[in-house]
């Protein structure tokens, strides 16, 4: 972990004193911290203006610039772009069907023979299902008369006269 934080100072993604407070007294990283710190002092001496990081906070502002920069002029090409989709989406006319009269005509044949043989299939699907119906009558009735119970004190209670 401290030879990440290392690498990151050196990268210039870490400041001096967050690297300074990361590291232990007795590291190898706090031997280079404290000859950095006197590399500095020493060039401050020489140098009033001096300033170690200078090149990396220019950096910064640079990046920090040009994403700044970017995103207003993207998201105003978006803009443009949804606007254009929806203003194209908005005008587009339907297209109408032309038939002539000829192909009018057969279309409705056409559509009058596909009726007539659907209810004809129709029909022929009814009648199977009346036969099959007609053909489980029996057997109702003899399940009927299976589960018929008479009363044997009062025979005459459950007989039905038609």
């Amino acid at each position: 972990m401290q030879k990440d934080k290392l690498k990151d100072f050196l990268d210039g993604k870490l400041d001096f004193e967050a690297l300074h407070k990361a590291t232990d007294e007795d590291s190898i990283e706090s031997d280079f911290i404290e000859s950095y710190h006197k590399v500095i002092k020493e060039n401050k001496t020489k140098v009033p203006d001096f300033n170690p990081f200078g090149r990396i906070e220019l950096a910064k502002k640079r990046r920090i610039s040009l994403v700044r920069k970017i995103i207003p002029f993207a998201a105003s090409i978006l803009l443009v772009i949804s606007l254009f989709f929806m203003i194209g989406k908005r005008n587009t006319t339907k297209d109408t069907i032309a038939l002539s009269d000829l192909e009018l005509i057969e279309l409705q044949q056409n559509t009058e023979q596909a009726l007539f043989h659907f209810s004809k299939e129709l029909n022929a699907c009814i009648a199977e299902i009346d036969k099959e119906q007609k053909t489980r009558q029996p057997f109702a009735e003899l399940y009927s008369i299976n589960h018929f119970k008479i009363d044997f004190d009062n025979p005459t209670k459950n007989l039905k006269i038609n």
